[in-house]
């Protein structure tokens, strides 16, 4: 996908809603648009290669996983902005990524 050079392998990306195969990082868990994958690779500065579905190695224990406030991966759901299921840590050192395009909205 298209990125900005800011994008860094192990970011949680989000597809732009202004610009086809974009990918924006996740900073927080406010935007309206879902979760898409993890980056994991940079062929370019600009060019990032984003993980959908599949393993990744992960250092949280075993449970669900979500995007945090912060936009990283959370075993703790989060109580404000989108709750978004994200995958499922083995508790071995791996995570089955699975992102759930429908999120809910904690009302405020």
């Amino acid at each position: 996908m298209d990125c900005s050079s800011a994008v860094a392998i192990g970011d949680l990306v989000f597809m732009s809603p202004l610009a086809d195969n974009t990918a924006i990082t996740a900073t927080n868990n406010l935007t309206p648009e879902p979760i898409l994958g993890i980056v994991t690779g940079k062929p370019t500065t600009v060019k990032c290669l984003v993980l959908v579905r599949g393993v990744i190695p992960t250092a949280l224990a075993r449970g669900k996983s979500f995007v945090g406030t912060d936009g990283k991966m959370s075993l703790t759901a989060p109580l404000t902005g989108y709750v978004q299921h994200f995958g499922i840590s083995l508790g071995n050192g791996t995570l089955v990524l699975k992102p759930e395009i429908a999120r809910v909205k904690r009302a405020t």
